[in-house]
């Protein structure tokens, strides 16, 4: 897990993960089930692993959750750092699923909490 290769795998692995998972709850999840999110998100304190482990949850594929847990463990393992993500950066990506825009909702994932640029 030292390899910087395998970390790079790693980190693109997840966010591949977590972006399906994206698109599945922007589609099935209920306008409930992400405003009981979101308002989680309002009120508690929590980690990127935790909202991705909701997200995970979220998703309607129950295999897509299994991968992500197994995946997430060994990013954790492998000491992968996340930015410093505000909770308006989660929230926003929140909006845009309640909203069912998904394309916005996969360009917040990557820039504001990923911190990636678009051609990434």
């Amino acid at each position: 897990m030292q390899d910087k290769k395998v970390q790079e795998d790693l980190s693109e692995t997840k966010r591949l993960i977590e972006i399906d998972c994206l698109r599945i709850v922007a589609f099935f999840a209920t306008a409930e089930d992400i405003k009981r999110l979101m308002a989680w998100v309002k009120a508690d304190m929590f980690h990127d692993d935790d909202f991705f482990l909701r997200i995970a949850i979220l998703n309607r594929n129950r295999l897509l959750e299994r991968i992500w847990r197994i995946v997430n463990s060994y990013a954790r393992t492998s000491e992968m750092v996340q930015g410093n993500v505000k909770k308006e950066d989660y929230l926003a990506l929140l909006t845009y699923l309640l909203e069912r825009d998904e394309e916005k909702a996969i360009e917040t994932y990557l820039i504001r909490i990923r911190n990636m640029s678009k051609g990434e």
